[in-house]
């Protein structure tokens, strides 16, 4: 991980993915992506959760079920489909931190000023990044 984010939980974006298919995922990903708990709102806290994708800065994970009754404080990132093989679409990750910046916002995990738009993947998908 870079940009200053290391062990830090991104607390700003919306982890309580709607079912949806998305179209840079293999099938086998979407489907692990979109498990609907009944008690978890977000992926991280259920210990049913294998896989979380996080929108924003497209990036996909296997949590790291380290909490109370099988939360994840943190996920490791991953690269390739663990079922297919499938290389994954580049992470958005330092992008998102320069564009940010660009707009004075130096720490954006703390910062209550992130723009909506950069709370989901509307920035990505409006730069066709």
């Amino acid at each position: 991980m870079s940009g200053g984010t290391k062990g830090r939980r991104l607390h700003i974006i919306d982890m309580n993915i709607k079912e949806t298919n998305y179209s840079n995922l293999c099938n086998h990903m979407n489907e692990k992506i979109n498990v609907q708990c009944t008690y978890h709102s977000n992926p991280l806290d259920c210990p049913d959760s294998v896989l979380v994708y996080v929108p924003p800065i497209r990036e996909c994970g296997m949590p790291i079920r380290d909490g109370k009754h099988g939360s994840a404080s943190s996920y490791i990132v991953i690269y390739n489909c663990p079922w297919c093989g499938k290389k994954l679409p580049k992470n958005l990750r330092d992008e998102w931190l320069t564009e940010l910046k660009k707009m004075g916002i130096e720490d954006p995990i703390l910062s209550p000023d992130i723009p909506e738009e950069f709370k989901t993947d509307e920035w990505w998908k409006r730069r066709d990044l």
